[in-house]
């Protein structure tokens, strides 16, 4: 709706003035951060959740929020800028759903399959059986233990097809 929209833009935008007249309320610009994002404005996002300072140090849930608004700048590359914040997320709050969603897609993208499956495995016994949310992280634990099993036949290939070295070598 029009008028919603208009007047959450209206408040959002109302918000962003009173933070250029007090720059330190951080966590008033965590929820900037979070009123873009929303909004699908990931550059304002990003520039929001970058003046948080101590707020988002310290938030799992923030940190993990801003490393999506990072990913999506940089053509969901988790291992740009946002693996960063994944990383602090996951060492504050270990188990952190979304940040073991994110911190396994960023290690299967580079390819670190094993802790793509680790991370994953993780999140089983926090999903409802027999949902659409369980069928994905099986399936994406699957893929990657595929992965992972090819990367070590290929190793194994690598290895095993050197040449021997002769005698007079």
């Amino acid at each position: 709706d029009v008028c919603s929209s208009d007047l959450i833009n209206g408040m959002v935008e109302k918000l962003a003035k009173k933070l250029e007249e007090n720059p330190n309320d951080y966590e008033g610009w965590a929820r900037l951060g979070r009123s873009y994002r929303v909004l699908g404005k990931p550059n304002e996002s990003a520039q929001a959740y970058a003046k948080a300072g101590p707020v988002l140090e310290k938030n799992p849930e923030m940190m993990i929020d801003y490393a999506q608004t990072l990913a999506e700048l940089d053509q969901n590359d988790l291992n740009a800028r946002a693996n960063v914040w994944i990383e602090k997320a996951l060492q504050l709050e270990p188990d952190y759903p979304m940040g073991l969603v994110l911190g396994g897609g960023a290690a299967f993208q580079r390819e670190d399959y094993k802790l793509a499956v680790f991370r994953w495995e993780k999140l089983v016994p926090l999903v409802e059986p027999g949902t659409e949310n369980a069928k994905q992280v099986l399936d994406s634990i699957a893929e990657a233990k595929t992965k992972l099993k090819e990367q070590n036949s290929q190793t194994k290939a690598n290895t095993t097809n050197k040449p021997a070295k002769t005698a007079s070598q």
